[in-house]
């Protein structure tokens, strides 16, 4: 072999080399790019800056949340207000989740990690329209040792190659409009209630003690445990949904309401109006009054201990009248603007009837007959 083939021959060997080299660092950049371990989801996405948020779950779901003038509203659900408290912390915790090193960069087949479109999908847009972050949630993986007892889901942020498996089951992100609003409407204690008026049917308080105006105490008596119903119907009063305000009130059972009104010690009057059911549901509308009391009389005479105790007793009752008033202009503003959307079993006790309030004085249901056992004679039957 000649010096100058040897030459050659080394040559090629180099350039070989230096082309391996080079596809070999392509690789390592393209399958294994530089992240870092504590990298968060949305890192880089300011939370205060989002005005929507969108989430999707293929062709089934849909849900849209908006900020509008300052106050967060379920877009799919009519503008009614949503959950911030909800959505507050379910934001929270989709910034604060660790991506760790992608499981995945390259090779990816979206439906092996239920990444296609049957998937989940979480995206926030900002104040300009833009989309600050998309999130695509894929299938679980069930929760190990490993793990830690976690249930962990396999994500992948915006447009990214890369696959995360996050300790997330994403379950706070429902794609049902209803599980983003705050269902609760009135909870007024049935001991702040003196009466109440439920269909032409008077339910009063007099002293310590309830009873119906026409109560015929010779012949009749009260259901105390019914009565008890019928006072607190406002106790825990919460909705499902809302229904669509563009509907008339014929086709919601309004133009024949059943009407439910409550009046409290302090003042207050809530009225309940029930439209019609459907599916175990039914359509209610609420409103609520204060009626101010009279305010205290100023004393006669100079005498000055009185009157300070009167400007004492009068600066009370205006603070007190004060707050009450307020108090009914927000929930007035909260609750009277919408059509609910009431399970039936809640409705029940505000409609209950005069026959399941008043039972025969002194009457007595006939009495079970004894159990027969096979073997014994019931007690008193031997003869």
């Amino acid at each position: 072999m000649t010096v100058k083939k040897l030459i050659g021959m080394v040559v090629v060997l180099v350039l070989l080399v230096g082309i391996a080299v080079v596809q070999k660092k392509k690789d390592v950049s393209r399958h294994s790019p530089p992240v870092r371990s504590d990298a968060t989801l949305l890192e880089g996405v300011d939370l205060n800056a989002v005005t929507q948020v969108e989430i999707t779950q293929g062709g089934t779901s849909r849900v849209v949340m908006v900020k509008k003038d300052g106050v967060w509203k379920v877009d799919t659900m009519y503008g009614y207000p949503a959950d911030f408290s909800k959505l507050a912390g379910a934001l929270r915790q989709l910034a604060e989740l660790e991506t760790g090193s992608p499981v995945r960069t390259g090779n990816i087949t979206s439906e092996e990690f239920g990444l296609d479109d049957k998937a989940k999908r979480i995206g926030l847009k900002a104040g300009d329209s833009r989309t600050a972050a998309t999130v695509t949630v894929g299938v679980q993986r069930k929760a190990t040792v490993a793990t830690g007892w976690k249930k962990q889901s396999f994500i992948r942020r915006d447009k990214e190659e890369s696959i995360y498996l996050v300790d997330c089951e994403f379950t706070e992100f429902s794609g049902q409009s209803t599980d983003w609003i705050n269902g609760e409407l009135l909870r007024v204690p049935p001991d702040d209630i003196v009466s109440v008026n439920a269909g032409g049917v008077v339910l009063k308080q007099i002293g310590s003690e309830w009873t119906l105006p026409d109560l015929n105490k010779d012949t009749e008596q009260l259901v105390q445990p019914e009565a008890d119903r019928l006072r607190s119907g406002l106790e825990s009063l919460g909705c499902g949904a809302v229904a669509d305000p563009a509907r008339t009130d014929a086709e919601l059972g309004f133009d024949k309401p059943f009407t439910y009104v409550a009046q409290t010690k302090d003042g207050f009057t809530y009225t309940v109006k029930l439209g019609a059911k459907a599916d175990e549901r039914q359509f209610v509308r609420i409103a609520v009054d204060y009626t101010r009391p009279a305010p205290p009389v100023a004393p006669e005479g100079d005498d000055a201990e009185k009157k300070k105790a009167y400007d004492e007793e009068l600066q009370e009752f205006n603070s007190t009248v004060a707050a009450n008033t307020d108090k009914t202009v927000k929930l007035n503003e909260k609750v009277s603007k919408w059509t609910y959307v009431v399970g039936a079993y809640l409705t029940e006790s505000l409609q209950l009837s005069r026959a399941n309030l008043v039972e025969e004085k002194g009457g007595e249901k006939d009495a079970e007959p004894d159990e027969i056992i096979e073997g014994e004679i019931p007690a008193g039957r031997f003869q």
